[in-house]
């Protein structure tokens, strides 16, 4: 089930999910989407970083477990369709796997590679652009793809 958080308390609460789980310091205005499996928040999508149509987005899990496919479309609907970005950027170290796995799936592309940059190991800048997105509804005429 998607969720947004409806106080500051959660709001609070989801910044720290974030902060230990990313490593990550997220500004005040940033914008979260949450992913809740029996009460408990297991996803949170963070999108800050506002620069004109653009914005850095991060994703965070409670523990390594596949992203479902109904929160990408609501994601990517939100910061598309409804905030009307033309682009989200990440940052990732290349020493997390897991984290380049996961938006290699979602369709981000390497667009620069800081050596050193990163906490372990280099900086990697990745990005998703509005019209390059497999996660919307219709793509070029071709729907997204489902949770089957």
């Amino acid at each position: 089930m998607i969720a947004w958080p409806e106080n500051e308390e959660q709001h609070l609460w989801l910044r720290e999910f974030m902060r230990i789980r990313e490593i990550v310091n997220l500004k005040d205005d940033c914008h979260f989407i949450v992913w809740v499996e029996k009460d408990t928040p297991v996803w949170v999508i963070a999108l800050e970083g506002w620069v004109g149509q653009v914005c850095s987005i991060h994703f965070a899990c409670d523990k390594p477990r596949m992203l479902p496919r109904a929160l990408c479309r609501a994601v990517f609907k939100y910061t598309f369709e409804i905030l009307k970005l033309k682009a989200v950027y990440g940052f990732q170290d290349s020493t997390n796997k897991g984290a380049i796995r996961l938006s290699e799936w979602i369709g981000f592309r390497l667009f620069h590679t800081l050596p050193g940059g990163g906490l372990r190991g280099d900086l990697r800048f990745v990005e998703l652009r509005a019209d390059e997105c497999r996660w919307l509804e219709t793509q070029n005429g071709k729907e997204s793809p489902t949770d089957a």
